[in-house]
């Protein structure tokens, strides 16, 4: 915490973390592995760990390992912030995930801690006055994809400050996040 320390005066947006490679951690970024390719999240598999994310390297001396529980994780950090700087900022973990019927891949929240991970807008109105009935933005996994627009992924940018958000402060959990099995598509 001692970068934390030196830039107090900054942490005043909340911060959004890279799930940590390797170790299980809240901090880091992939390393490219021998063969060019670099990891990422996988689709479950028997033949894999829980909480296994991205490929196995030449010769299976490389994994990526996130977090046992992020979302303990993220209130970890947090908390040493606020130890070391006195700030409450919320806190993201990221992690990069394919999406079904769209190309590309995009940072989404794997924990949070100090804020809402979703805005609901149900019962309010839209610009045209009509009442929104199912609209929820899932806003952690928008501050986490927009985190990783200024961490690169290549860069090992372990941290991103977003100023000017303003974030429903909270109890929130990444497992917000996760679609019911009964309205699950793929299940």
């Amino acid at each position: 915490f001692a970068a934390v320390r030196q830039a107090k005066d900054n942490f005043r947006g909340w911060l959004s973390f890279p799930a940590e490679r390797g170790r299980g951690g809240p901090v880091g970024r992939a390393q490219r592995r021998a063969d060019g390719g670099e990891g990422g999240p996988q689709a479950p598999r028997k033949d894999r760990p829980q909480g296994f994310s991205g490929q196995i390297g030449k010769g299976g001396e490389e994994v990526t390992l996130l977090p046992k529980d992020p979302d303990v994780s993220a209130e970890r950090i947090r908390s040493g912030i606020r130890r070391v700087t006195g700030l409450d900022v919320p806190v993201v973990i990221t992690d990069t995930f394919g999406r079904a019927w769209r190309l590309g891949h995009v940072n989404f929240a794997i924990g949070v801690s100090g804020l809402k991970p979703i805005k609901d807008y149900r019962g309010t109105r839209d610009m045209y006055r009509r009442v929104l009935r199912v609209t929820e933005i899932a806003v952690a996994d928008e501050l986490a994809s927009a985190g990783e627009l200024v961490m690169n992924k290549a860069d090992r940018v372990p941290v991103a400050i977003v100023r000017g958000y303003g974030y429903a402060r909270g109890r929130g959990s990444a497992q917000q996040l996760v679609r019911p099995e009964e309205l699950d598509l793929f299940r």
